[in-house]
């Protein structure tokens, strides 16, 4: 990852900004699956995420897209300190929708403690949160971070960051850990 450093000067003075491994360069070849449910969105979509700084709300609707990356605004989130992610719910009354952080930059949601949690049969047209703590030795700088929501017709159901379940929509935001 690079650094990215902000200068500025005018005839007040000047001052100077650096964010430490603020850009990472995507090897060729390397991606994250973009999951496409096989029914589309459907009433099961996202109608906002709140973390932080970051405040995506009401871009849900059930004619969206099934996936959308939100490469900015990207917030901060203090290693071992616990954050609240707030997810805001499509239409329907039976969901699953849960959350991972890439914490190790490997393309995907595979390794411990990247599964932030899951919440099942959220009602529709509401808000619930995900309380979380990124893990001591987490490398830091930017990550990629996944919600999805899935209507899946097997109760229980433990969804994964890459499955394409029957309805449903997944969104990329990309954190910085501090």
């Amino acid at each position: 990852c690079y650094p990215v450093t902000l200068i500025t000067t005018n005839g007040m003075g000047g001052d100077t900004i650096t964010k430490t491994c603020y850009i990472n360069v995507v090897p060729a070849g390397s991606n994250y699956c973009s999951p496409a449910p096989t029914l589309g969105v459907g009433n099961s979509f996202i109608n906002g995420v709140h973390l932080n700084t970051l405040n995506n709300l009401n871009t849900g609707n059930n004619n969206g897209s099934v996936y959308t990356s939100y490469p900015s605004p990207i917030t901060d989130v203090a290693l071992t300190i616990n954050s609240v992610l707030t997810i805001y719910s499509g239409l329907d009354n039976s969901d699953y929708y849960a959350a991972w952080i890439d914490y190790n930059n490997d393309y995907d949601f595979d390794d411990a403690n990247e599964k932030l949690g899951q919440l099942t049969n959220v009602p529709a047209n509401s808000s619930t949160t995900i309380t979380f703590a990124v893990p001591a030795g987490t490398t830091l700088g930017t990550k990629r971070m996944r919600i999805r929501v899935a209507h899946t017709s097997n109760s229980g159901s433990i969804i994964d960051a890459c499955t394409p379940y029957f309805f449903g929509e997944t969104e990329d935001y990309t954190i910085n850990i501090i």
